[in-house]
């Protein structure tokens, strides 16, 4: 409540955004050096990140446009911003901000419980982004070794505080594994054998999954299209496990920090 009430104190101060929330990671950062409540440390951390997704969205749309975003610029943005744990990033033409997983790895990690250290070790080897121009730009194979590394983390802290981030970045990542046009080669409208190989590889390894019976079906009806593209892939539907009905902070942006 203390840390709470110290943290609204701040933001009636009417600071510029990166200063406020710098402010607040002082402040976080003496807290959890000094309490010795790791289940309340974490809930404070939880609490922390909401404000900071918020101050990130914000910034973000004070951002100046751009039709091409330059090196340069980019490096501009993280130098402004880097002292505050965001790192900016260009997709099509514009910026967009995401956590600076390392920030947070350097500066309160060391001071939570070992299921936030593990939460962050997963997102920071998520080193490369997800898609690009409207196409998966990794391997279905990591893209499996994803869901599992989430799946496996849910199944050993299920009331983390963070499991909505968790199960968005679920749903985002099942849905692109299932049921992705893009696939096919658009020269014998097959699925790549990187596709065919990690399919196999879930219905093998993956037996504990949640999804492992829909991803089971998917390669069967695959297998009996012979792996190439066809209508009737179309009506194959399944329900997600996973799926966050109501969010609390907006935090994904489809690719990875």
């Amino acid at each position: 409540d203390s840390y709470n009430i110290k943290i609204a104190s701040l933001g009636k101060q009417n600071e510029p955004e990166k200063v406020y929330i710098g402010n607040v990671q002082k402040l976080l950062k003496n807290y959890l050096k000094n309490s010795s409540d790791n289940k309340l440390k974490g809930q404070v951390f939880y609490n922390y990140r909401c404000e900071f997704f918020k101050v990130l969205k914000k910034i973000e749309g004070n951002l100046p446009e751009t039709e091409d975003v330059s090196e340069q610029d980019l490096n501009d943005v993280n130098d402004e911003l880097s002292n505050i744990g965001i790192k900016a990033k260009s997709s099509e033409g514009m910026i967009y901000l995401v956590e600076n997983n390392d920030f947070g790895i350097q500066k309160f990690v060391p001071y939570l419980g070992k299921n936030w250290n593990d939460f962050y070790v997963i997102r920071k080897s998520e080193n490369n982004e997800l898609f690009d121009d409207g196409s998966l730009i990794i391997t279905k194979e990591e893209l499996r070794r994803r869901i599992i590394a989430w799946e496996n983390f849910l199944n050993k802290y299920p009331n983390f505080p963070e499991q909505n981030e968790i199960k968005e970045k679920l749903t985002c990542y099942i849905s692109t594994y299932i049921r992705a046009q893009y696939d096919f080669s658009n020269e014998d409208n097959k699925l790549s054998t990187d596709g065919i190989n990690s399919f196999n590889n879930f219905i093998s390894q993956n037996k504990d999954s949640k999804i492992y019976s829909v991803v089971k079906k998917w390669n069967k009806l695959l297998k009996e299209n012979n792996y190439k593209y066809s209508e009737k892939l179309e009506s194959f539907s399944y329900k997600n496990p996973y799926e966050v009905k109501k969010h609390n902070k907006d935090i994904f942006d489809w690719f990875s920090p």
